[in-house]
């Protein structure tokens, strides 16, 4: 590394020492090296950083070894940056300090963005979004009109929905109309699809114990939310 980092080796030496070393078996401590070496990672192609990168274990990378790779890639072009987060998963903790590609804030600021978006979308769903909205007198919004538009439309949604009947008569018996009942189990997970969205987002964004833990609370939300729906509408 110190010959690489050396002030009168040219990047495309960089470069191609980088592929003499790739075309042996990489070895961990040699990927890691690399991808701490800003020198290195200014030198190399997309496909050269993802090989890097790709050898790398999470599970053995400490925070402070991490930190350095977030130093040298944070002003890497766009390509290796690119590898860097296609090949490693920047939220598991070790590059909180990692500003994103196509963001503004660091991965720790996002992960906490990402946590209060779901809190919120789960929040809303167990409420019911139209028991949720501040509303004025005479239905006027007491601020924030959309909202309030997006509130009412849920409650409308919510009286059709209620308004399927369940129960058919024939000859005078009652009896379960299946199609009646299907419709209005579909409608009624449709209209709890802010905490599918939140889960979607839960699991693409996070990870780890943290990324089990949200899904799951976001899981349960949902489904709690559809049985006590589904407890409502059936009475109807």
């Amino acid at each position: 590394m110190n010959v690489l980092e050396s002030d009168t080796v040219s990047e495309e030496q960089v470069a191609s020492a980088v592929d003499a070393i790739l075309e042996n078996d990489l070895t961990e401590t040699q990927a890691e090296s690399l991808a701490q070496s800003e020198k290195v990672l200014a030198s190399i192609d997309g496909d050269q950083a993802a090989e890097i990168f790709a050898a790398i274990d999470l599970d053995n990378l400490t925070e402070a070894e991490g930190a350095e790779i977030v130093d040298a890639v944070q002003n890497a072009d766009s390509d290796v940056r690119g590898a860097f987060e296609d090949e490693l998963n920047i939220f598991e903790g070790q590059f909180d300090n990692y500003v994103p590609l196509h963001s503004k804030i660091n991965v720790a600021d996002r992960r906490t963005v990402v946590a209060v978006s779901v809190v919120s979308t789960t929040a809303l769903a167990s409420m019911g979004v139209r028991g949720a909205m501040p509303m004025g007198g005479g239905g006027v919004p007491a601020s924030g009109g959309a909202v309030a538009e997006l509130a009412e439309a849920f409650e409308l949604e919510g009286h059709w929905i209620r308004r399927i009947k369940k129960y058919k008569y024939k000859d005078g018996v009652r009896k379960v109309d299946k199609k009646n009942f299907s419709k209005k189990l579909i409608l009624s997970i449709m209209q709890n699809s802010f905490t599918l969205v939140g889960f979607v987002v839960v699991y693409l964004t996070l990870s780890g114990s943290v990324r089990t833990i949200a899904g799951i609370a976001t899981l349960i939300a949902f489904f709690s939310t559809l049985y006590i729906d589904a407890r409502r509408k059936l009475r109807v």
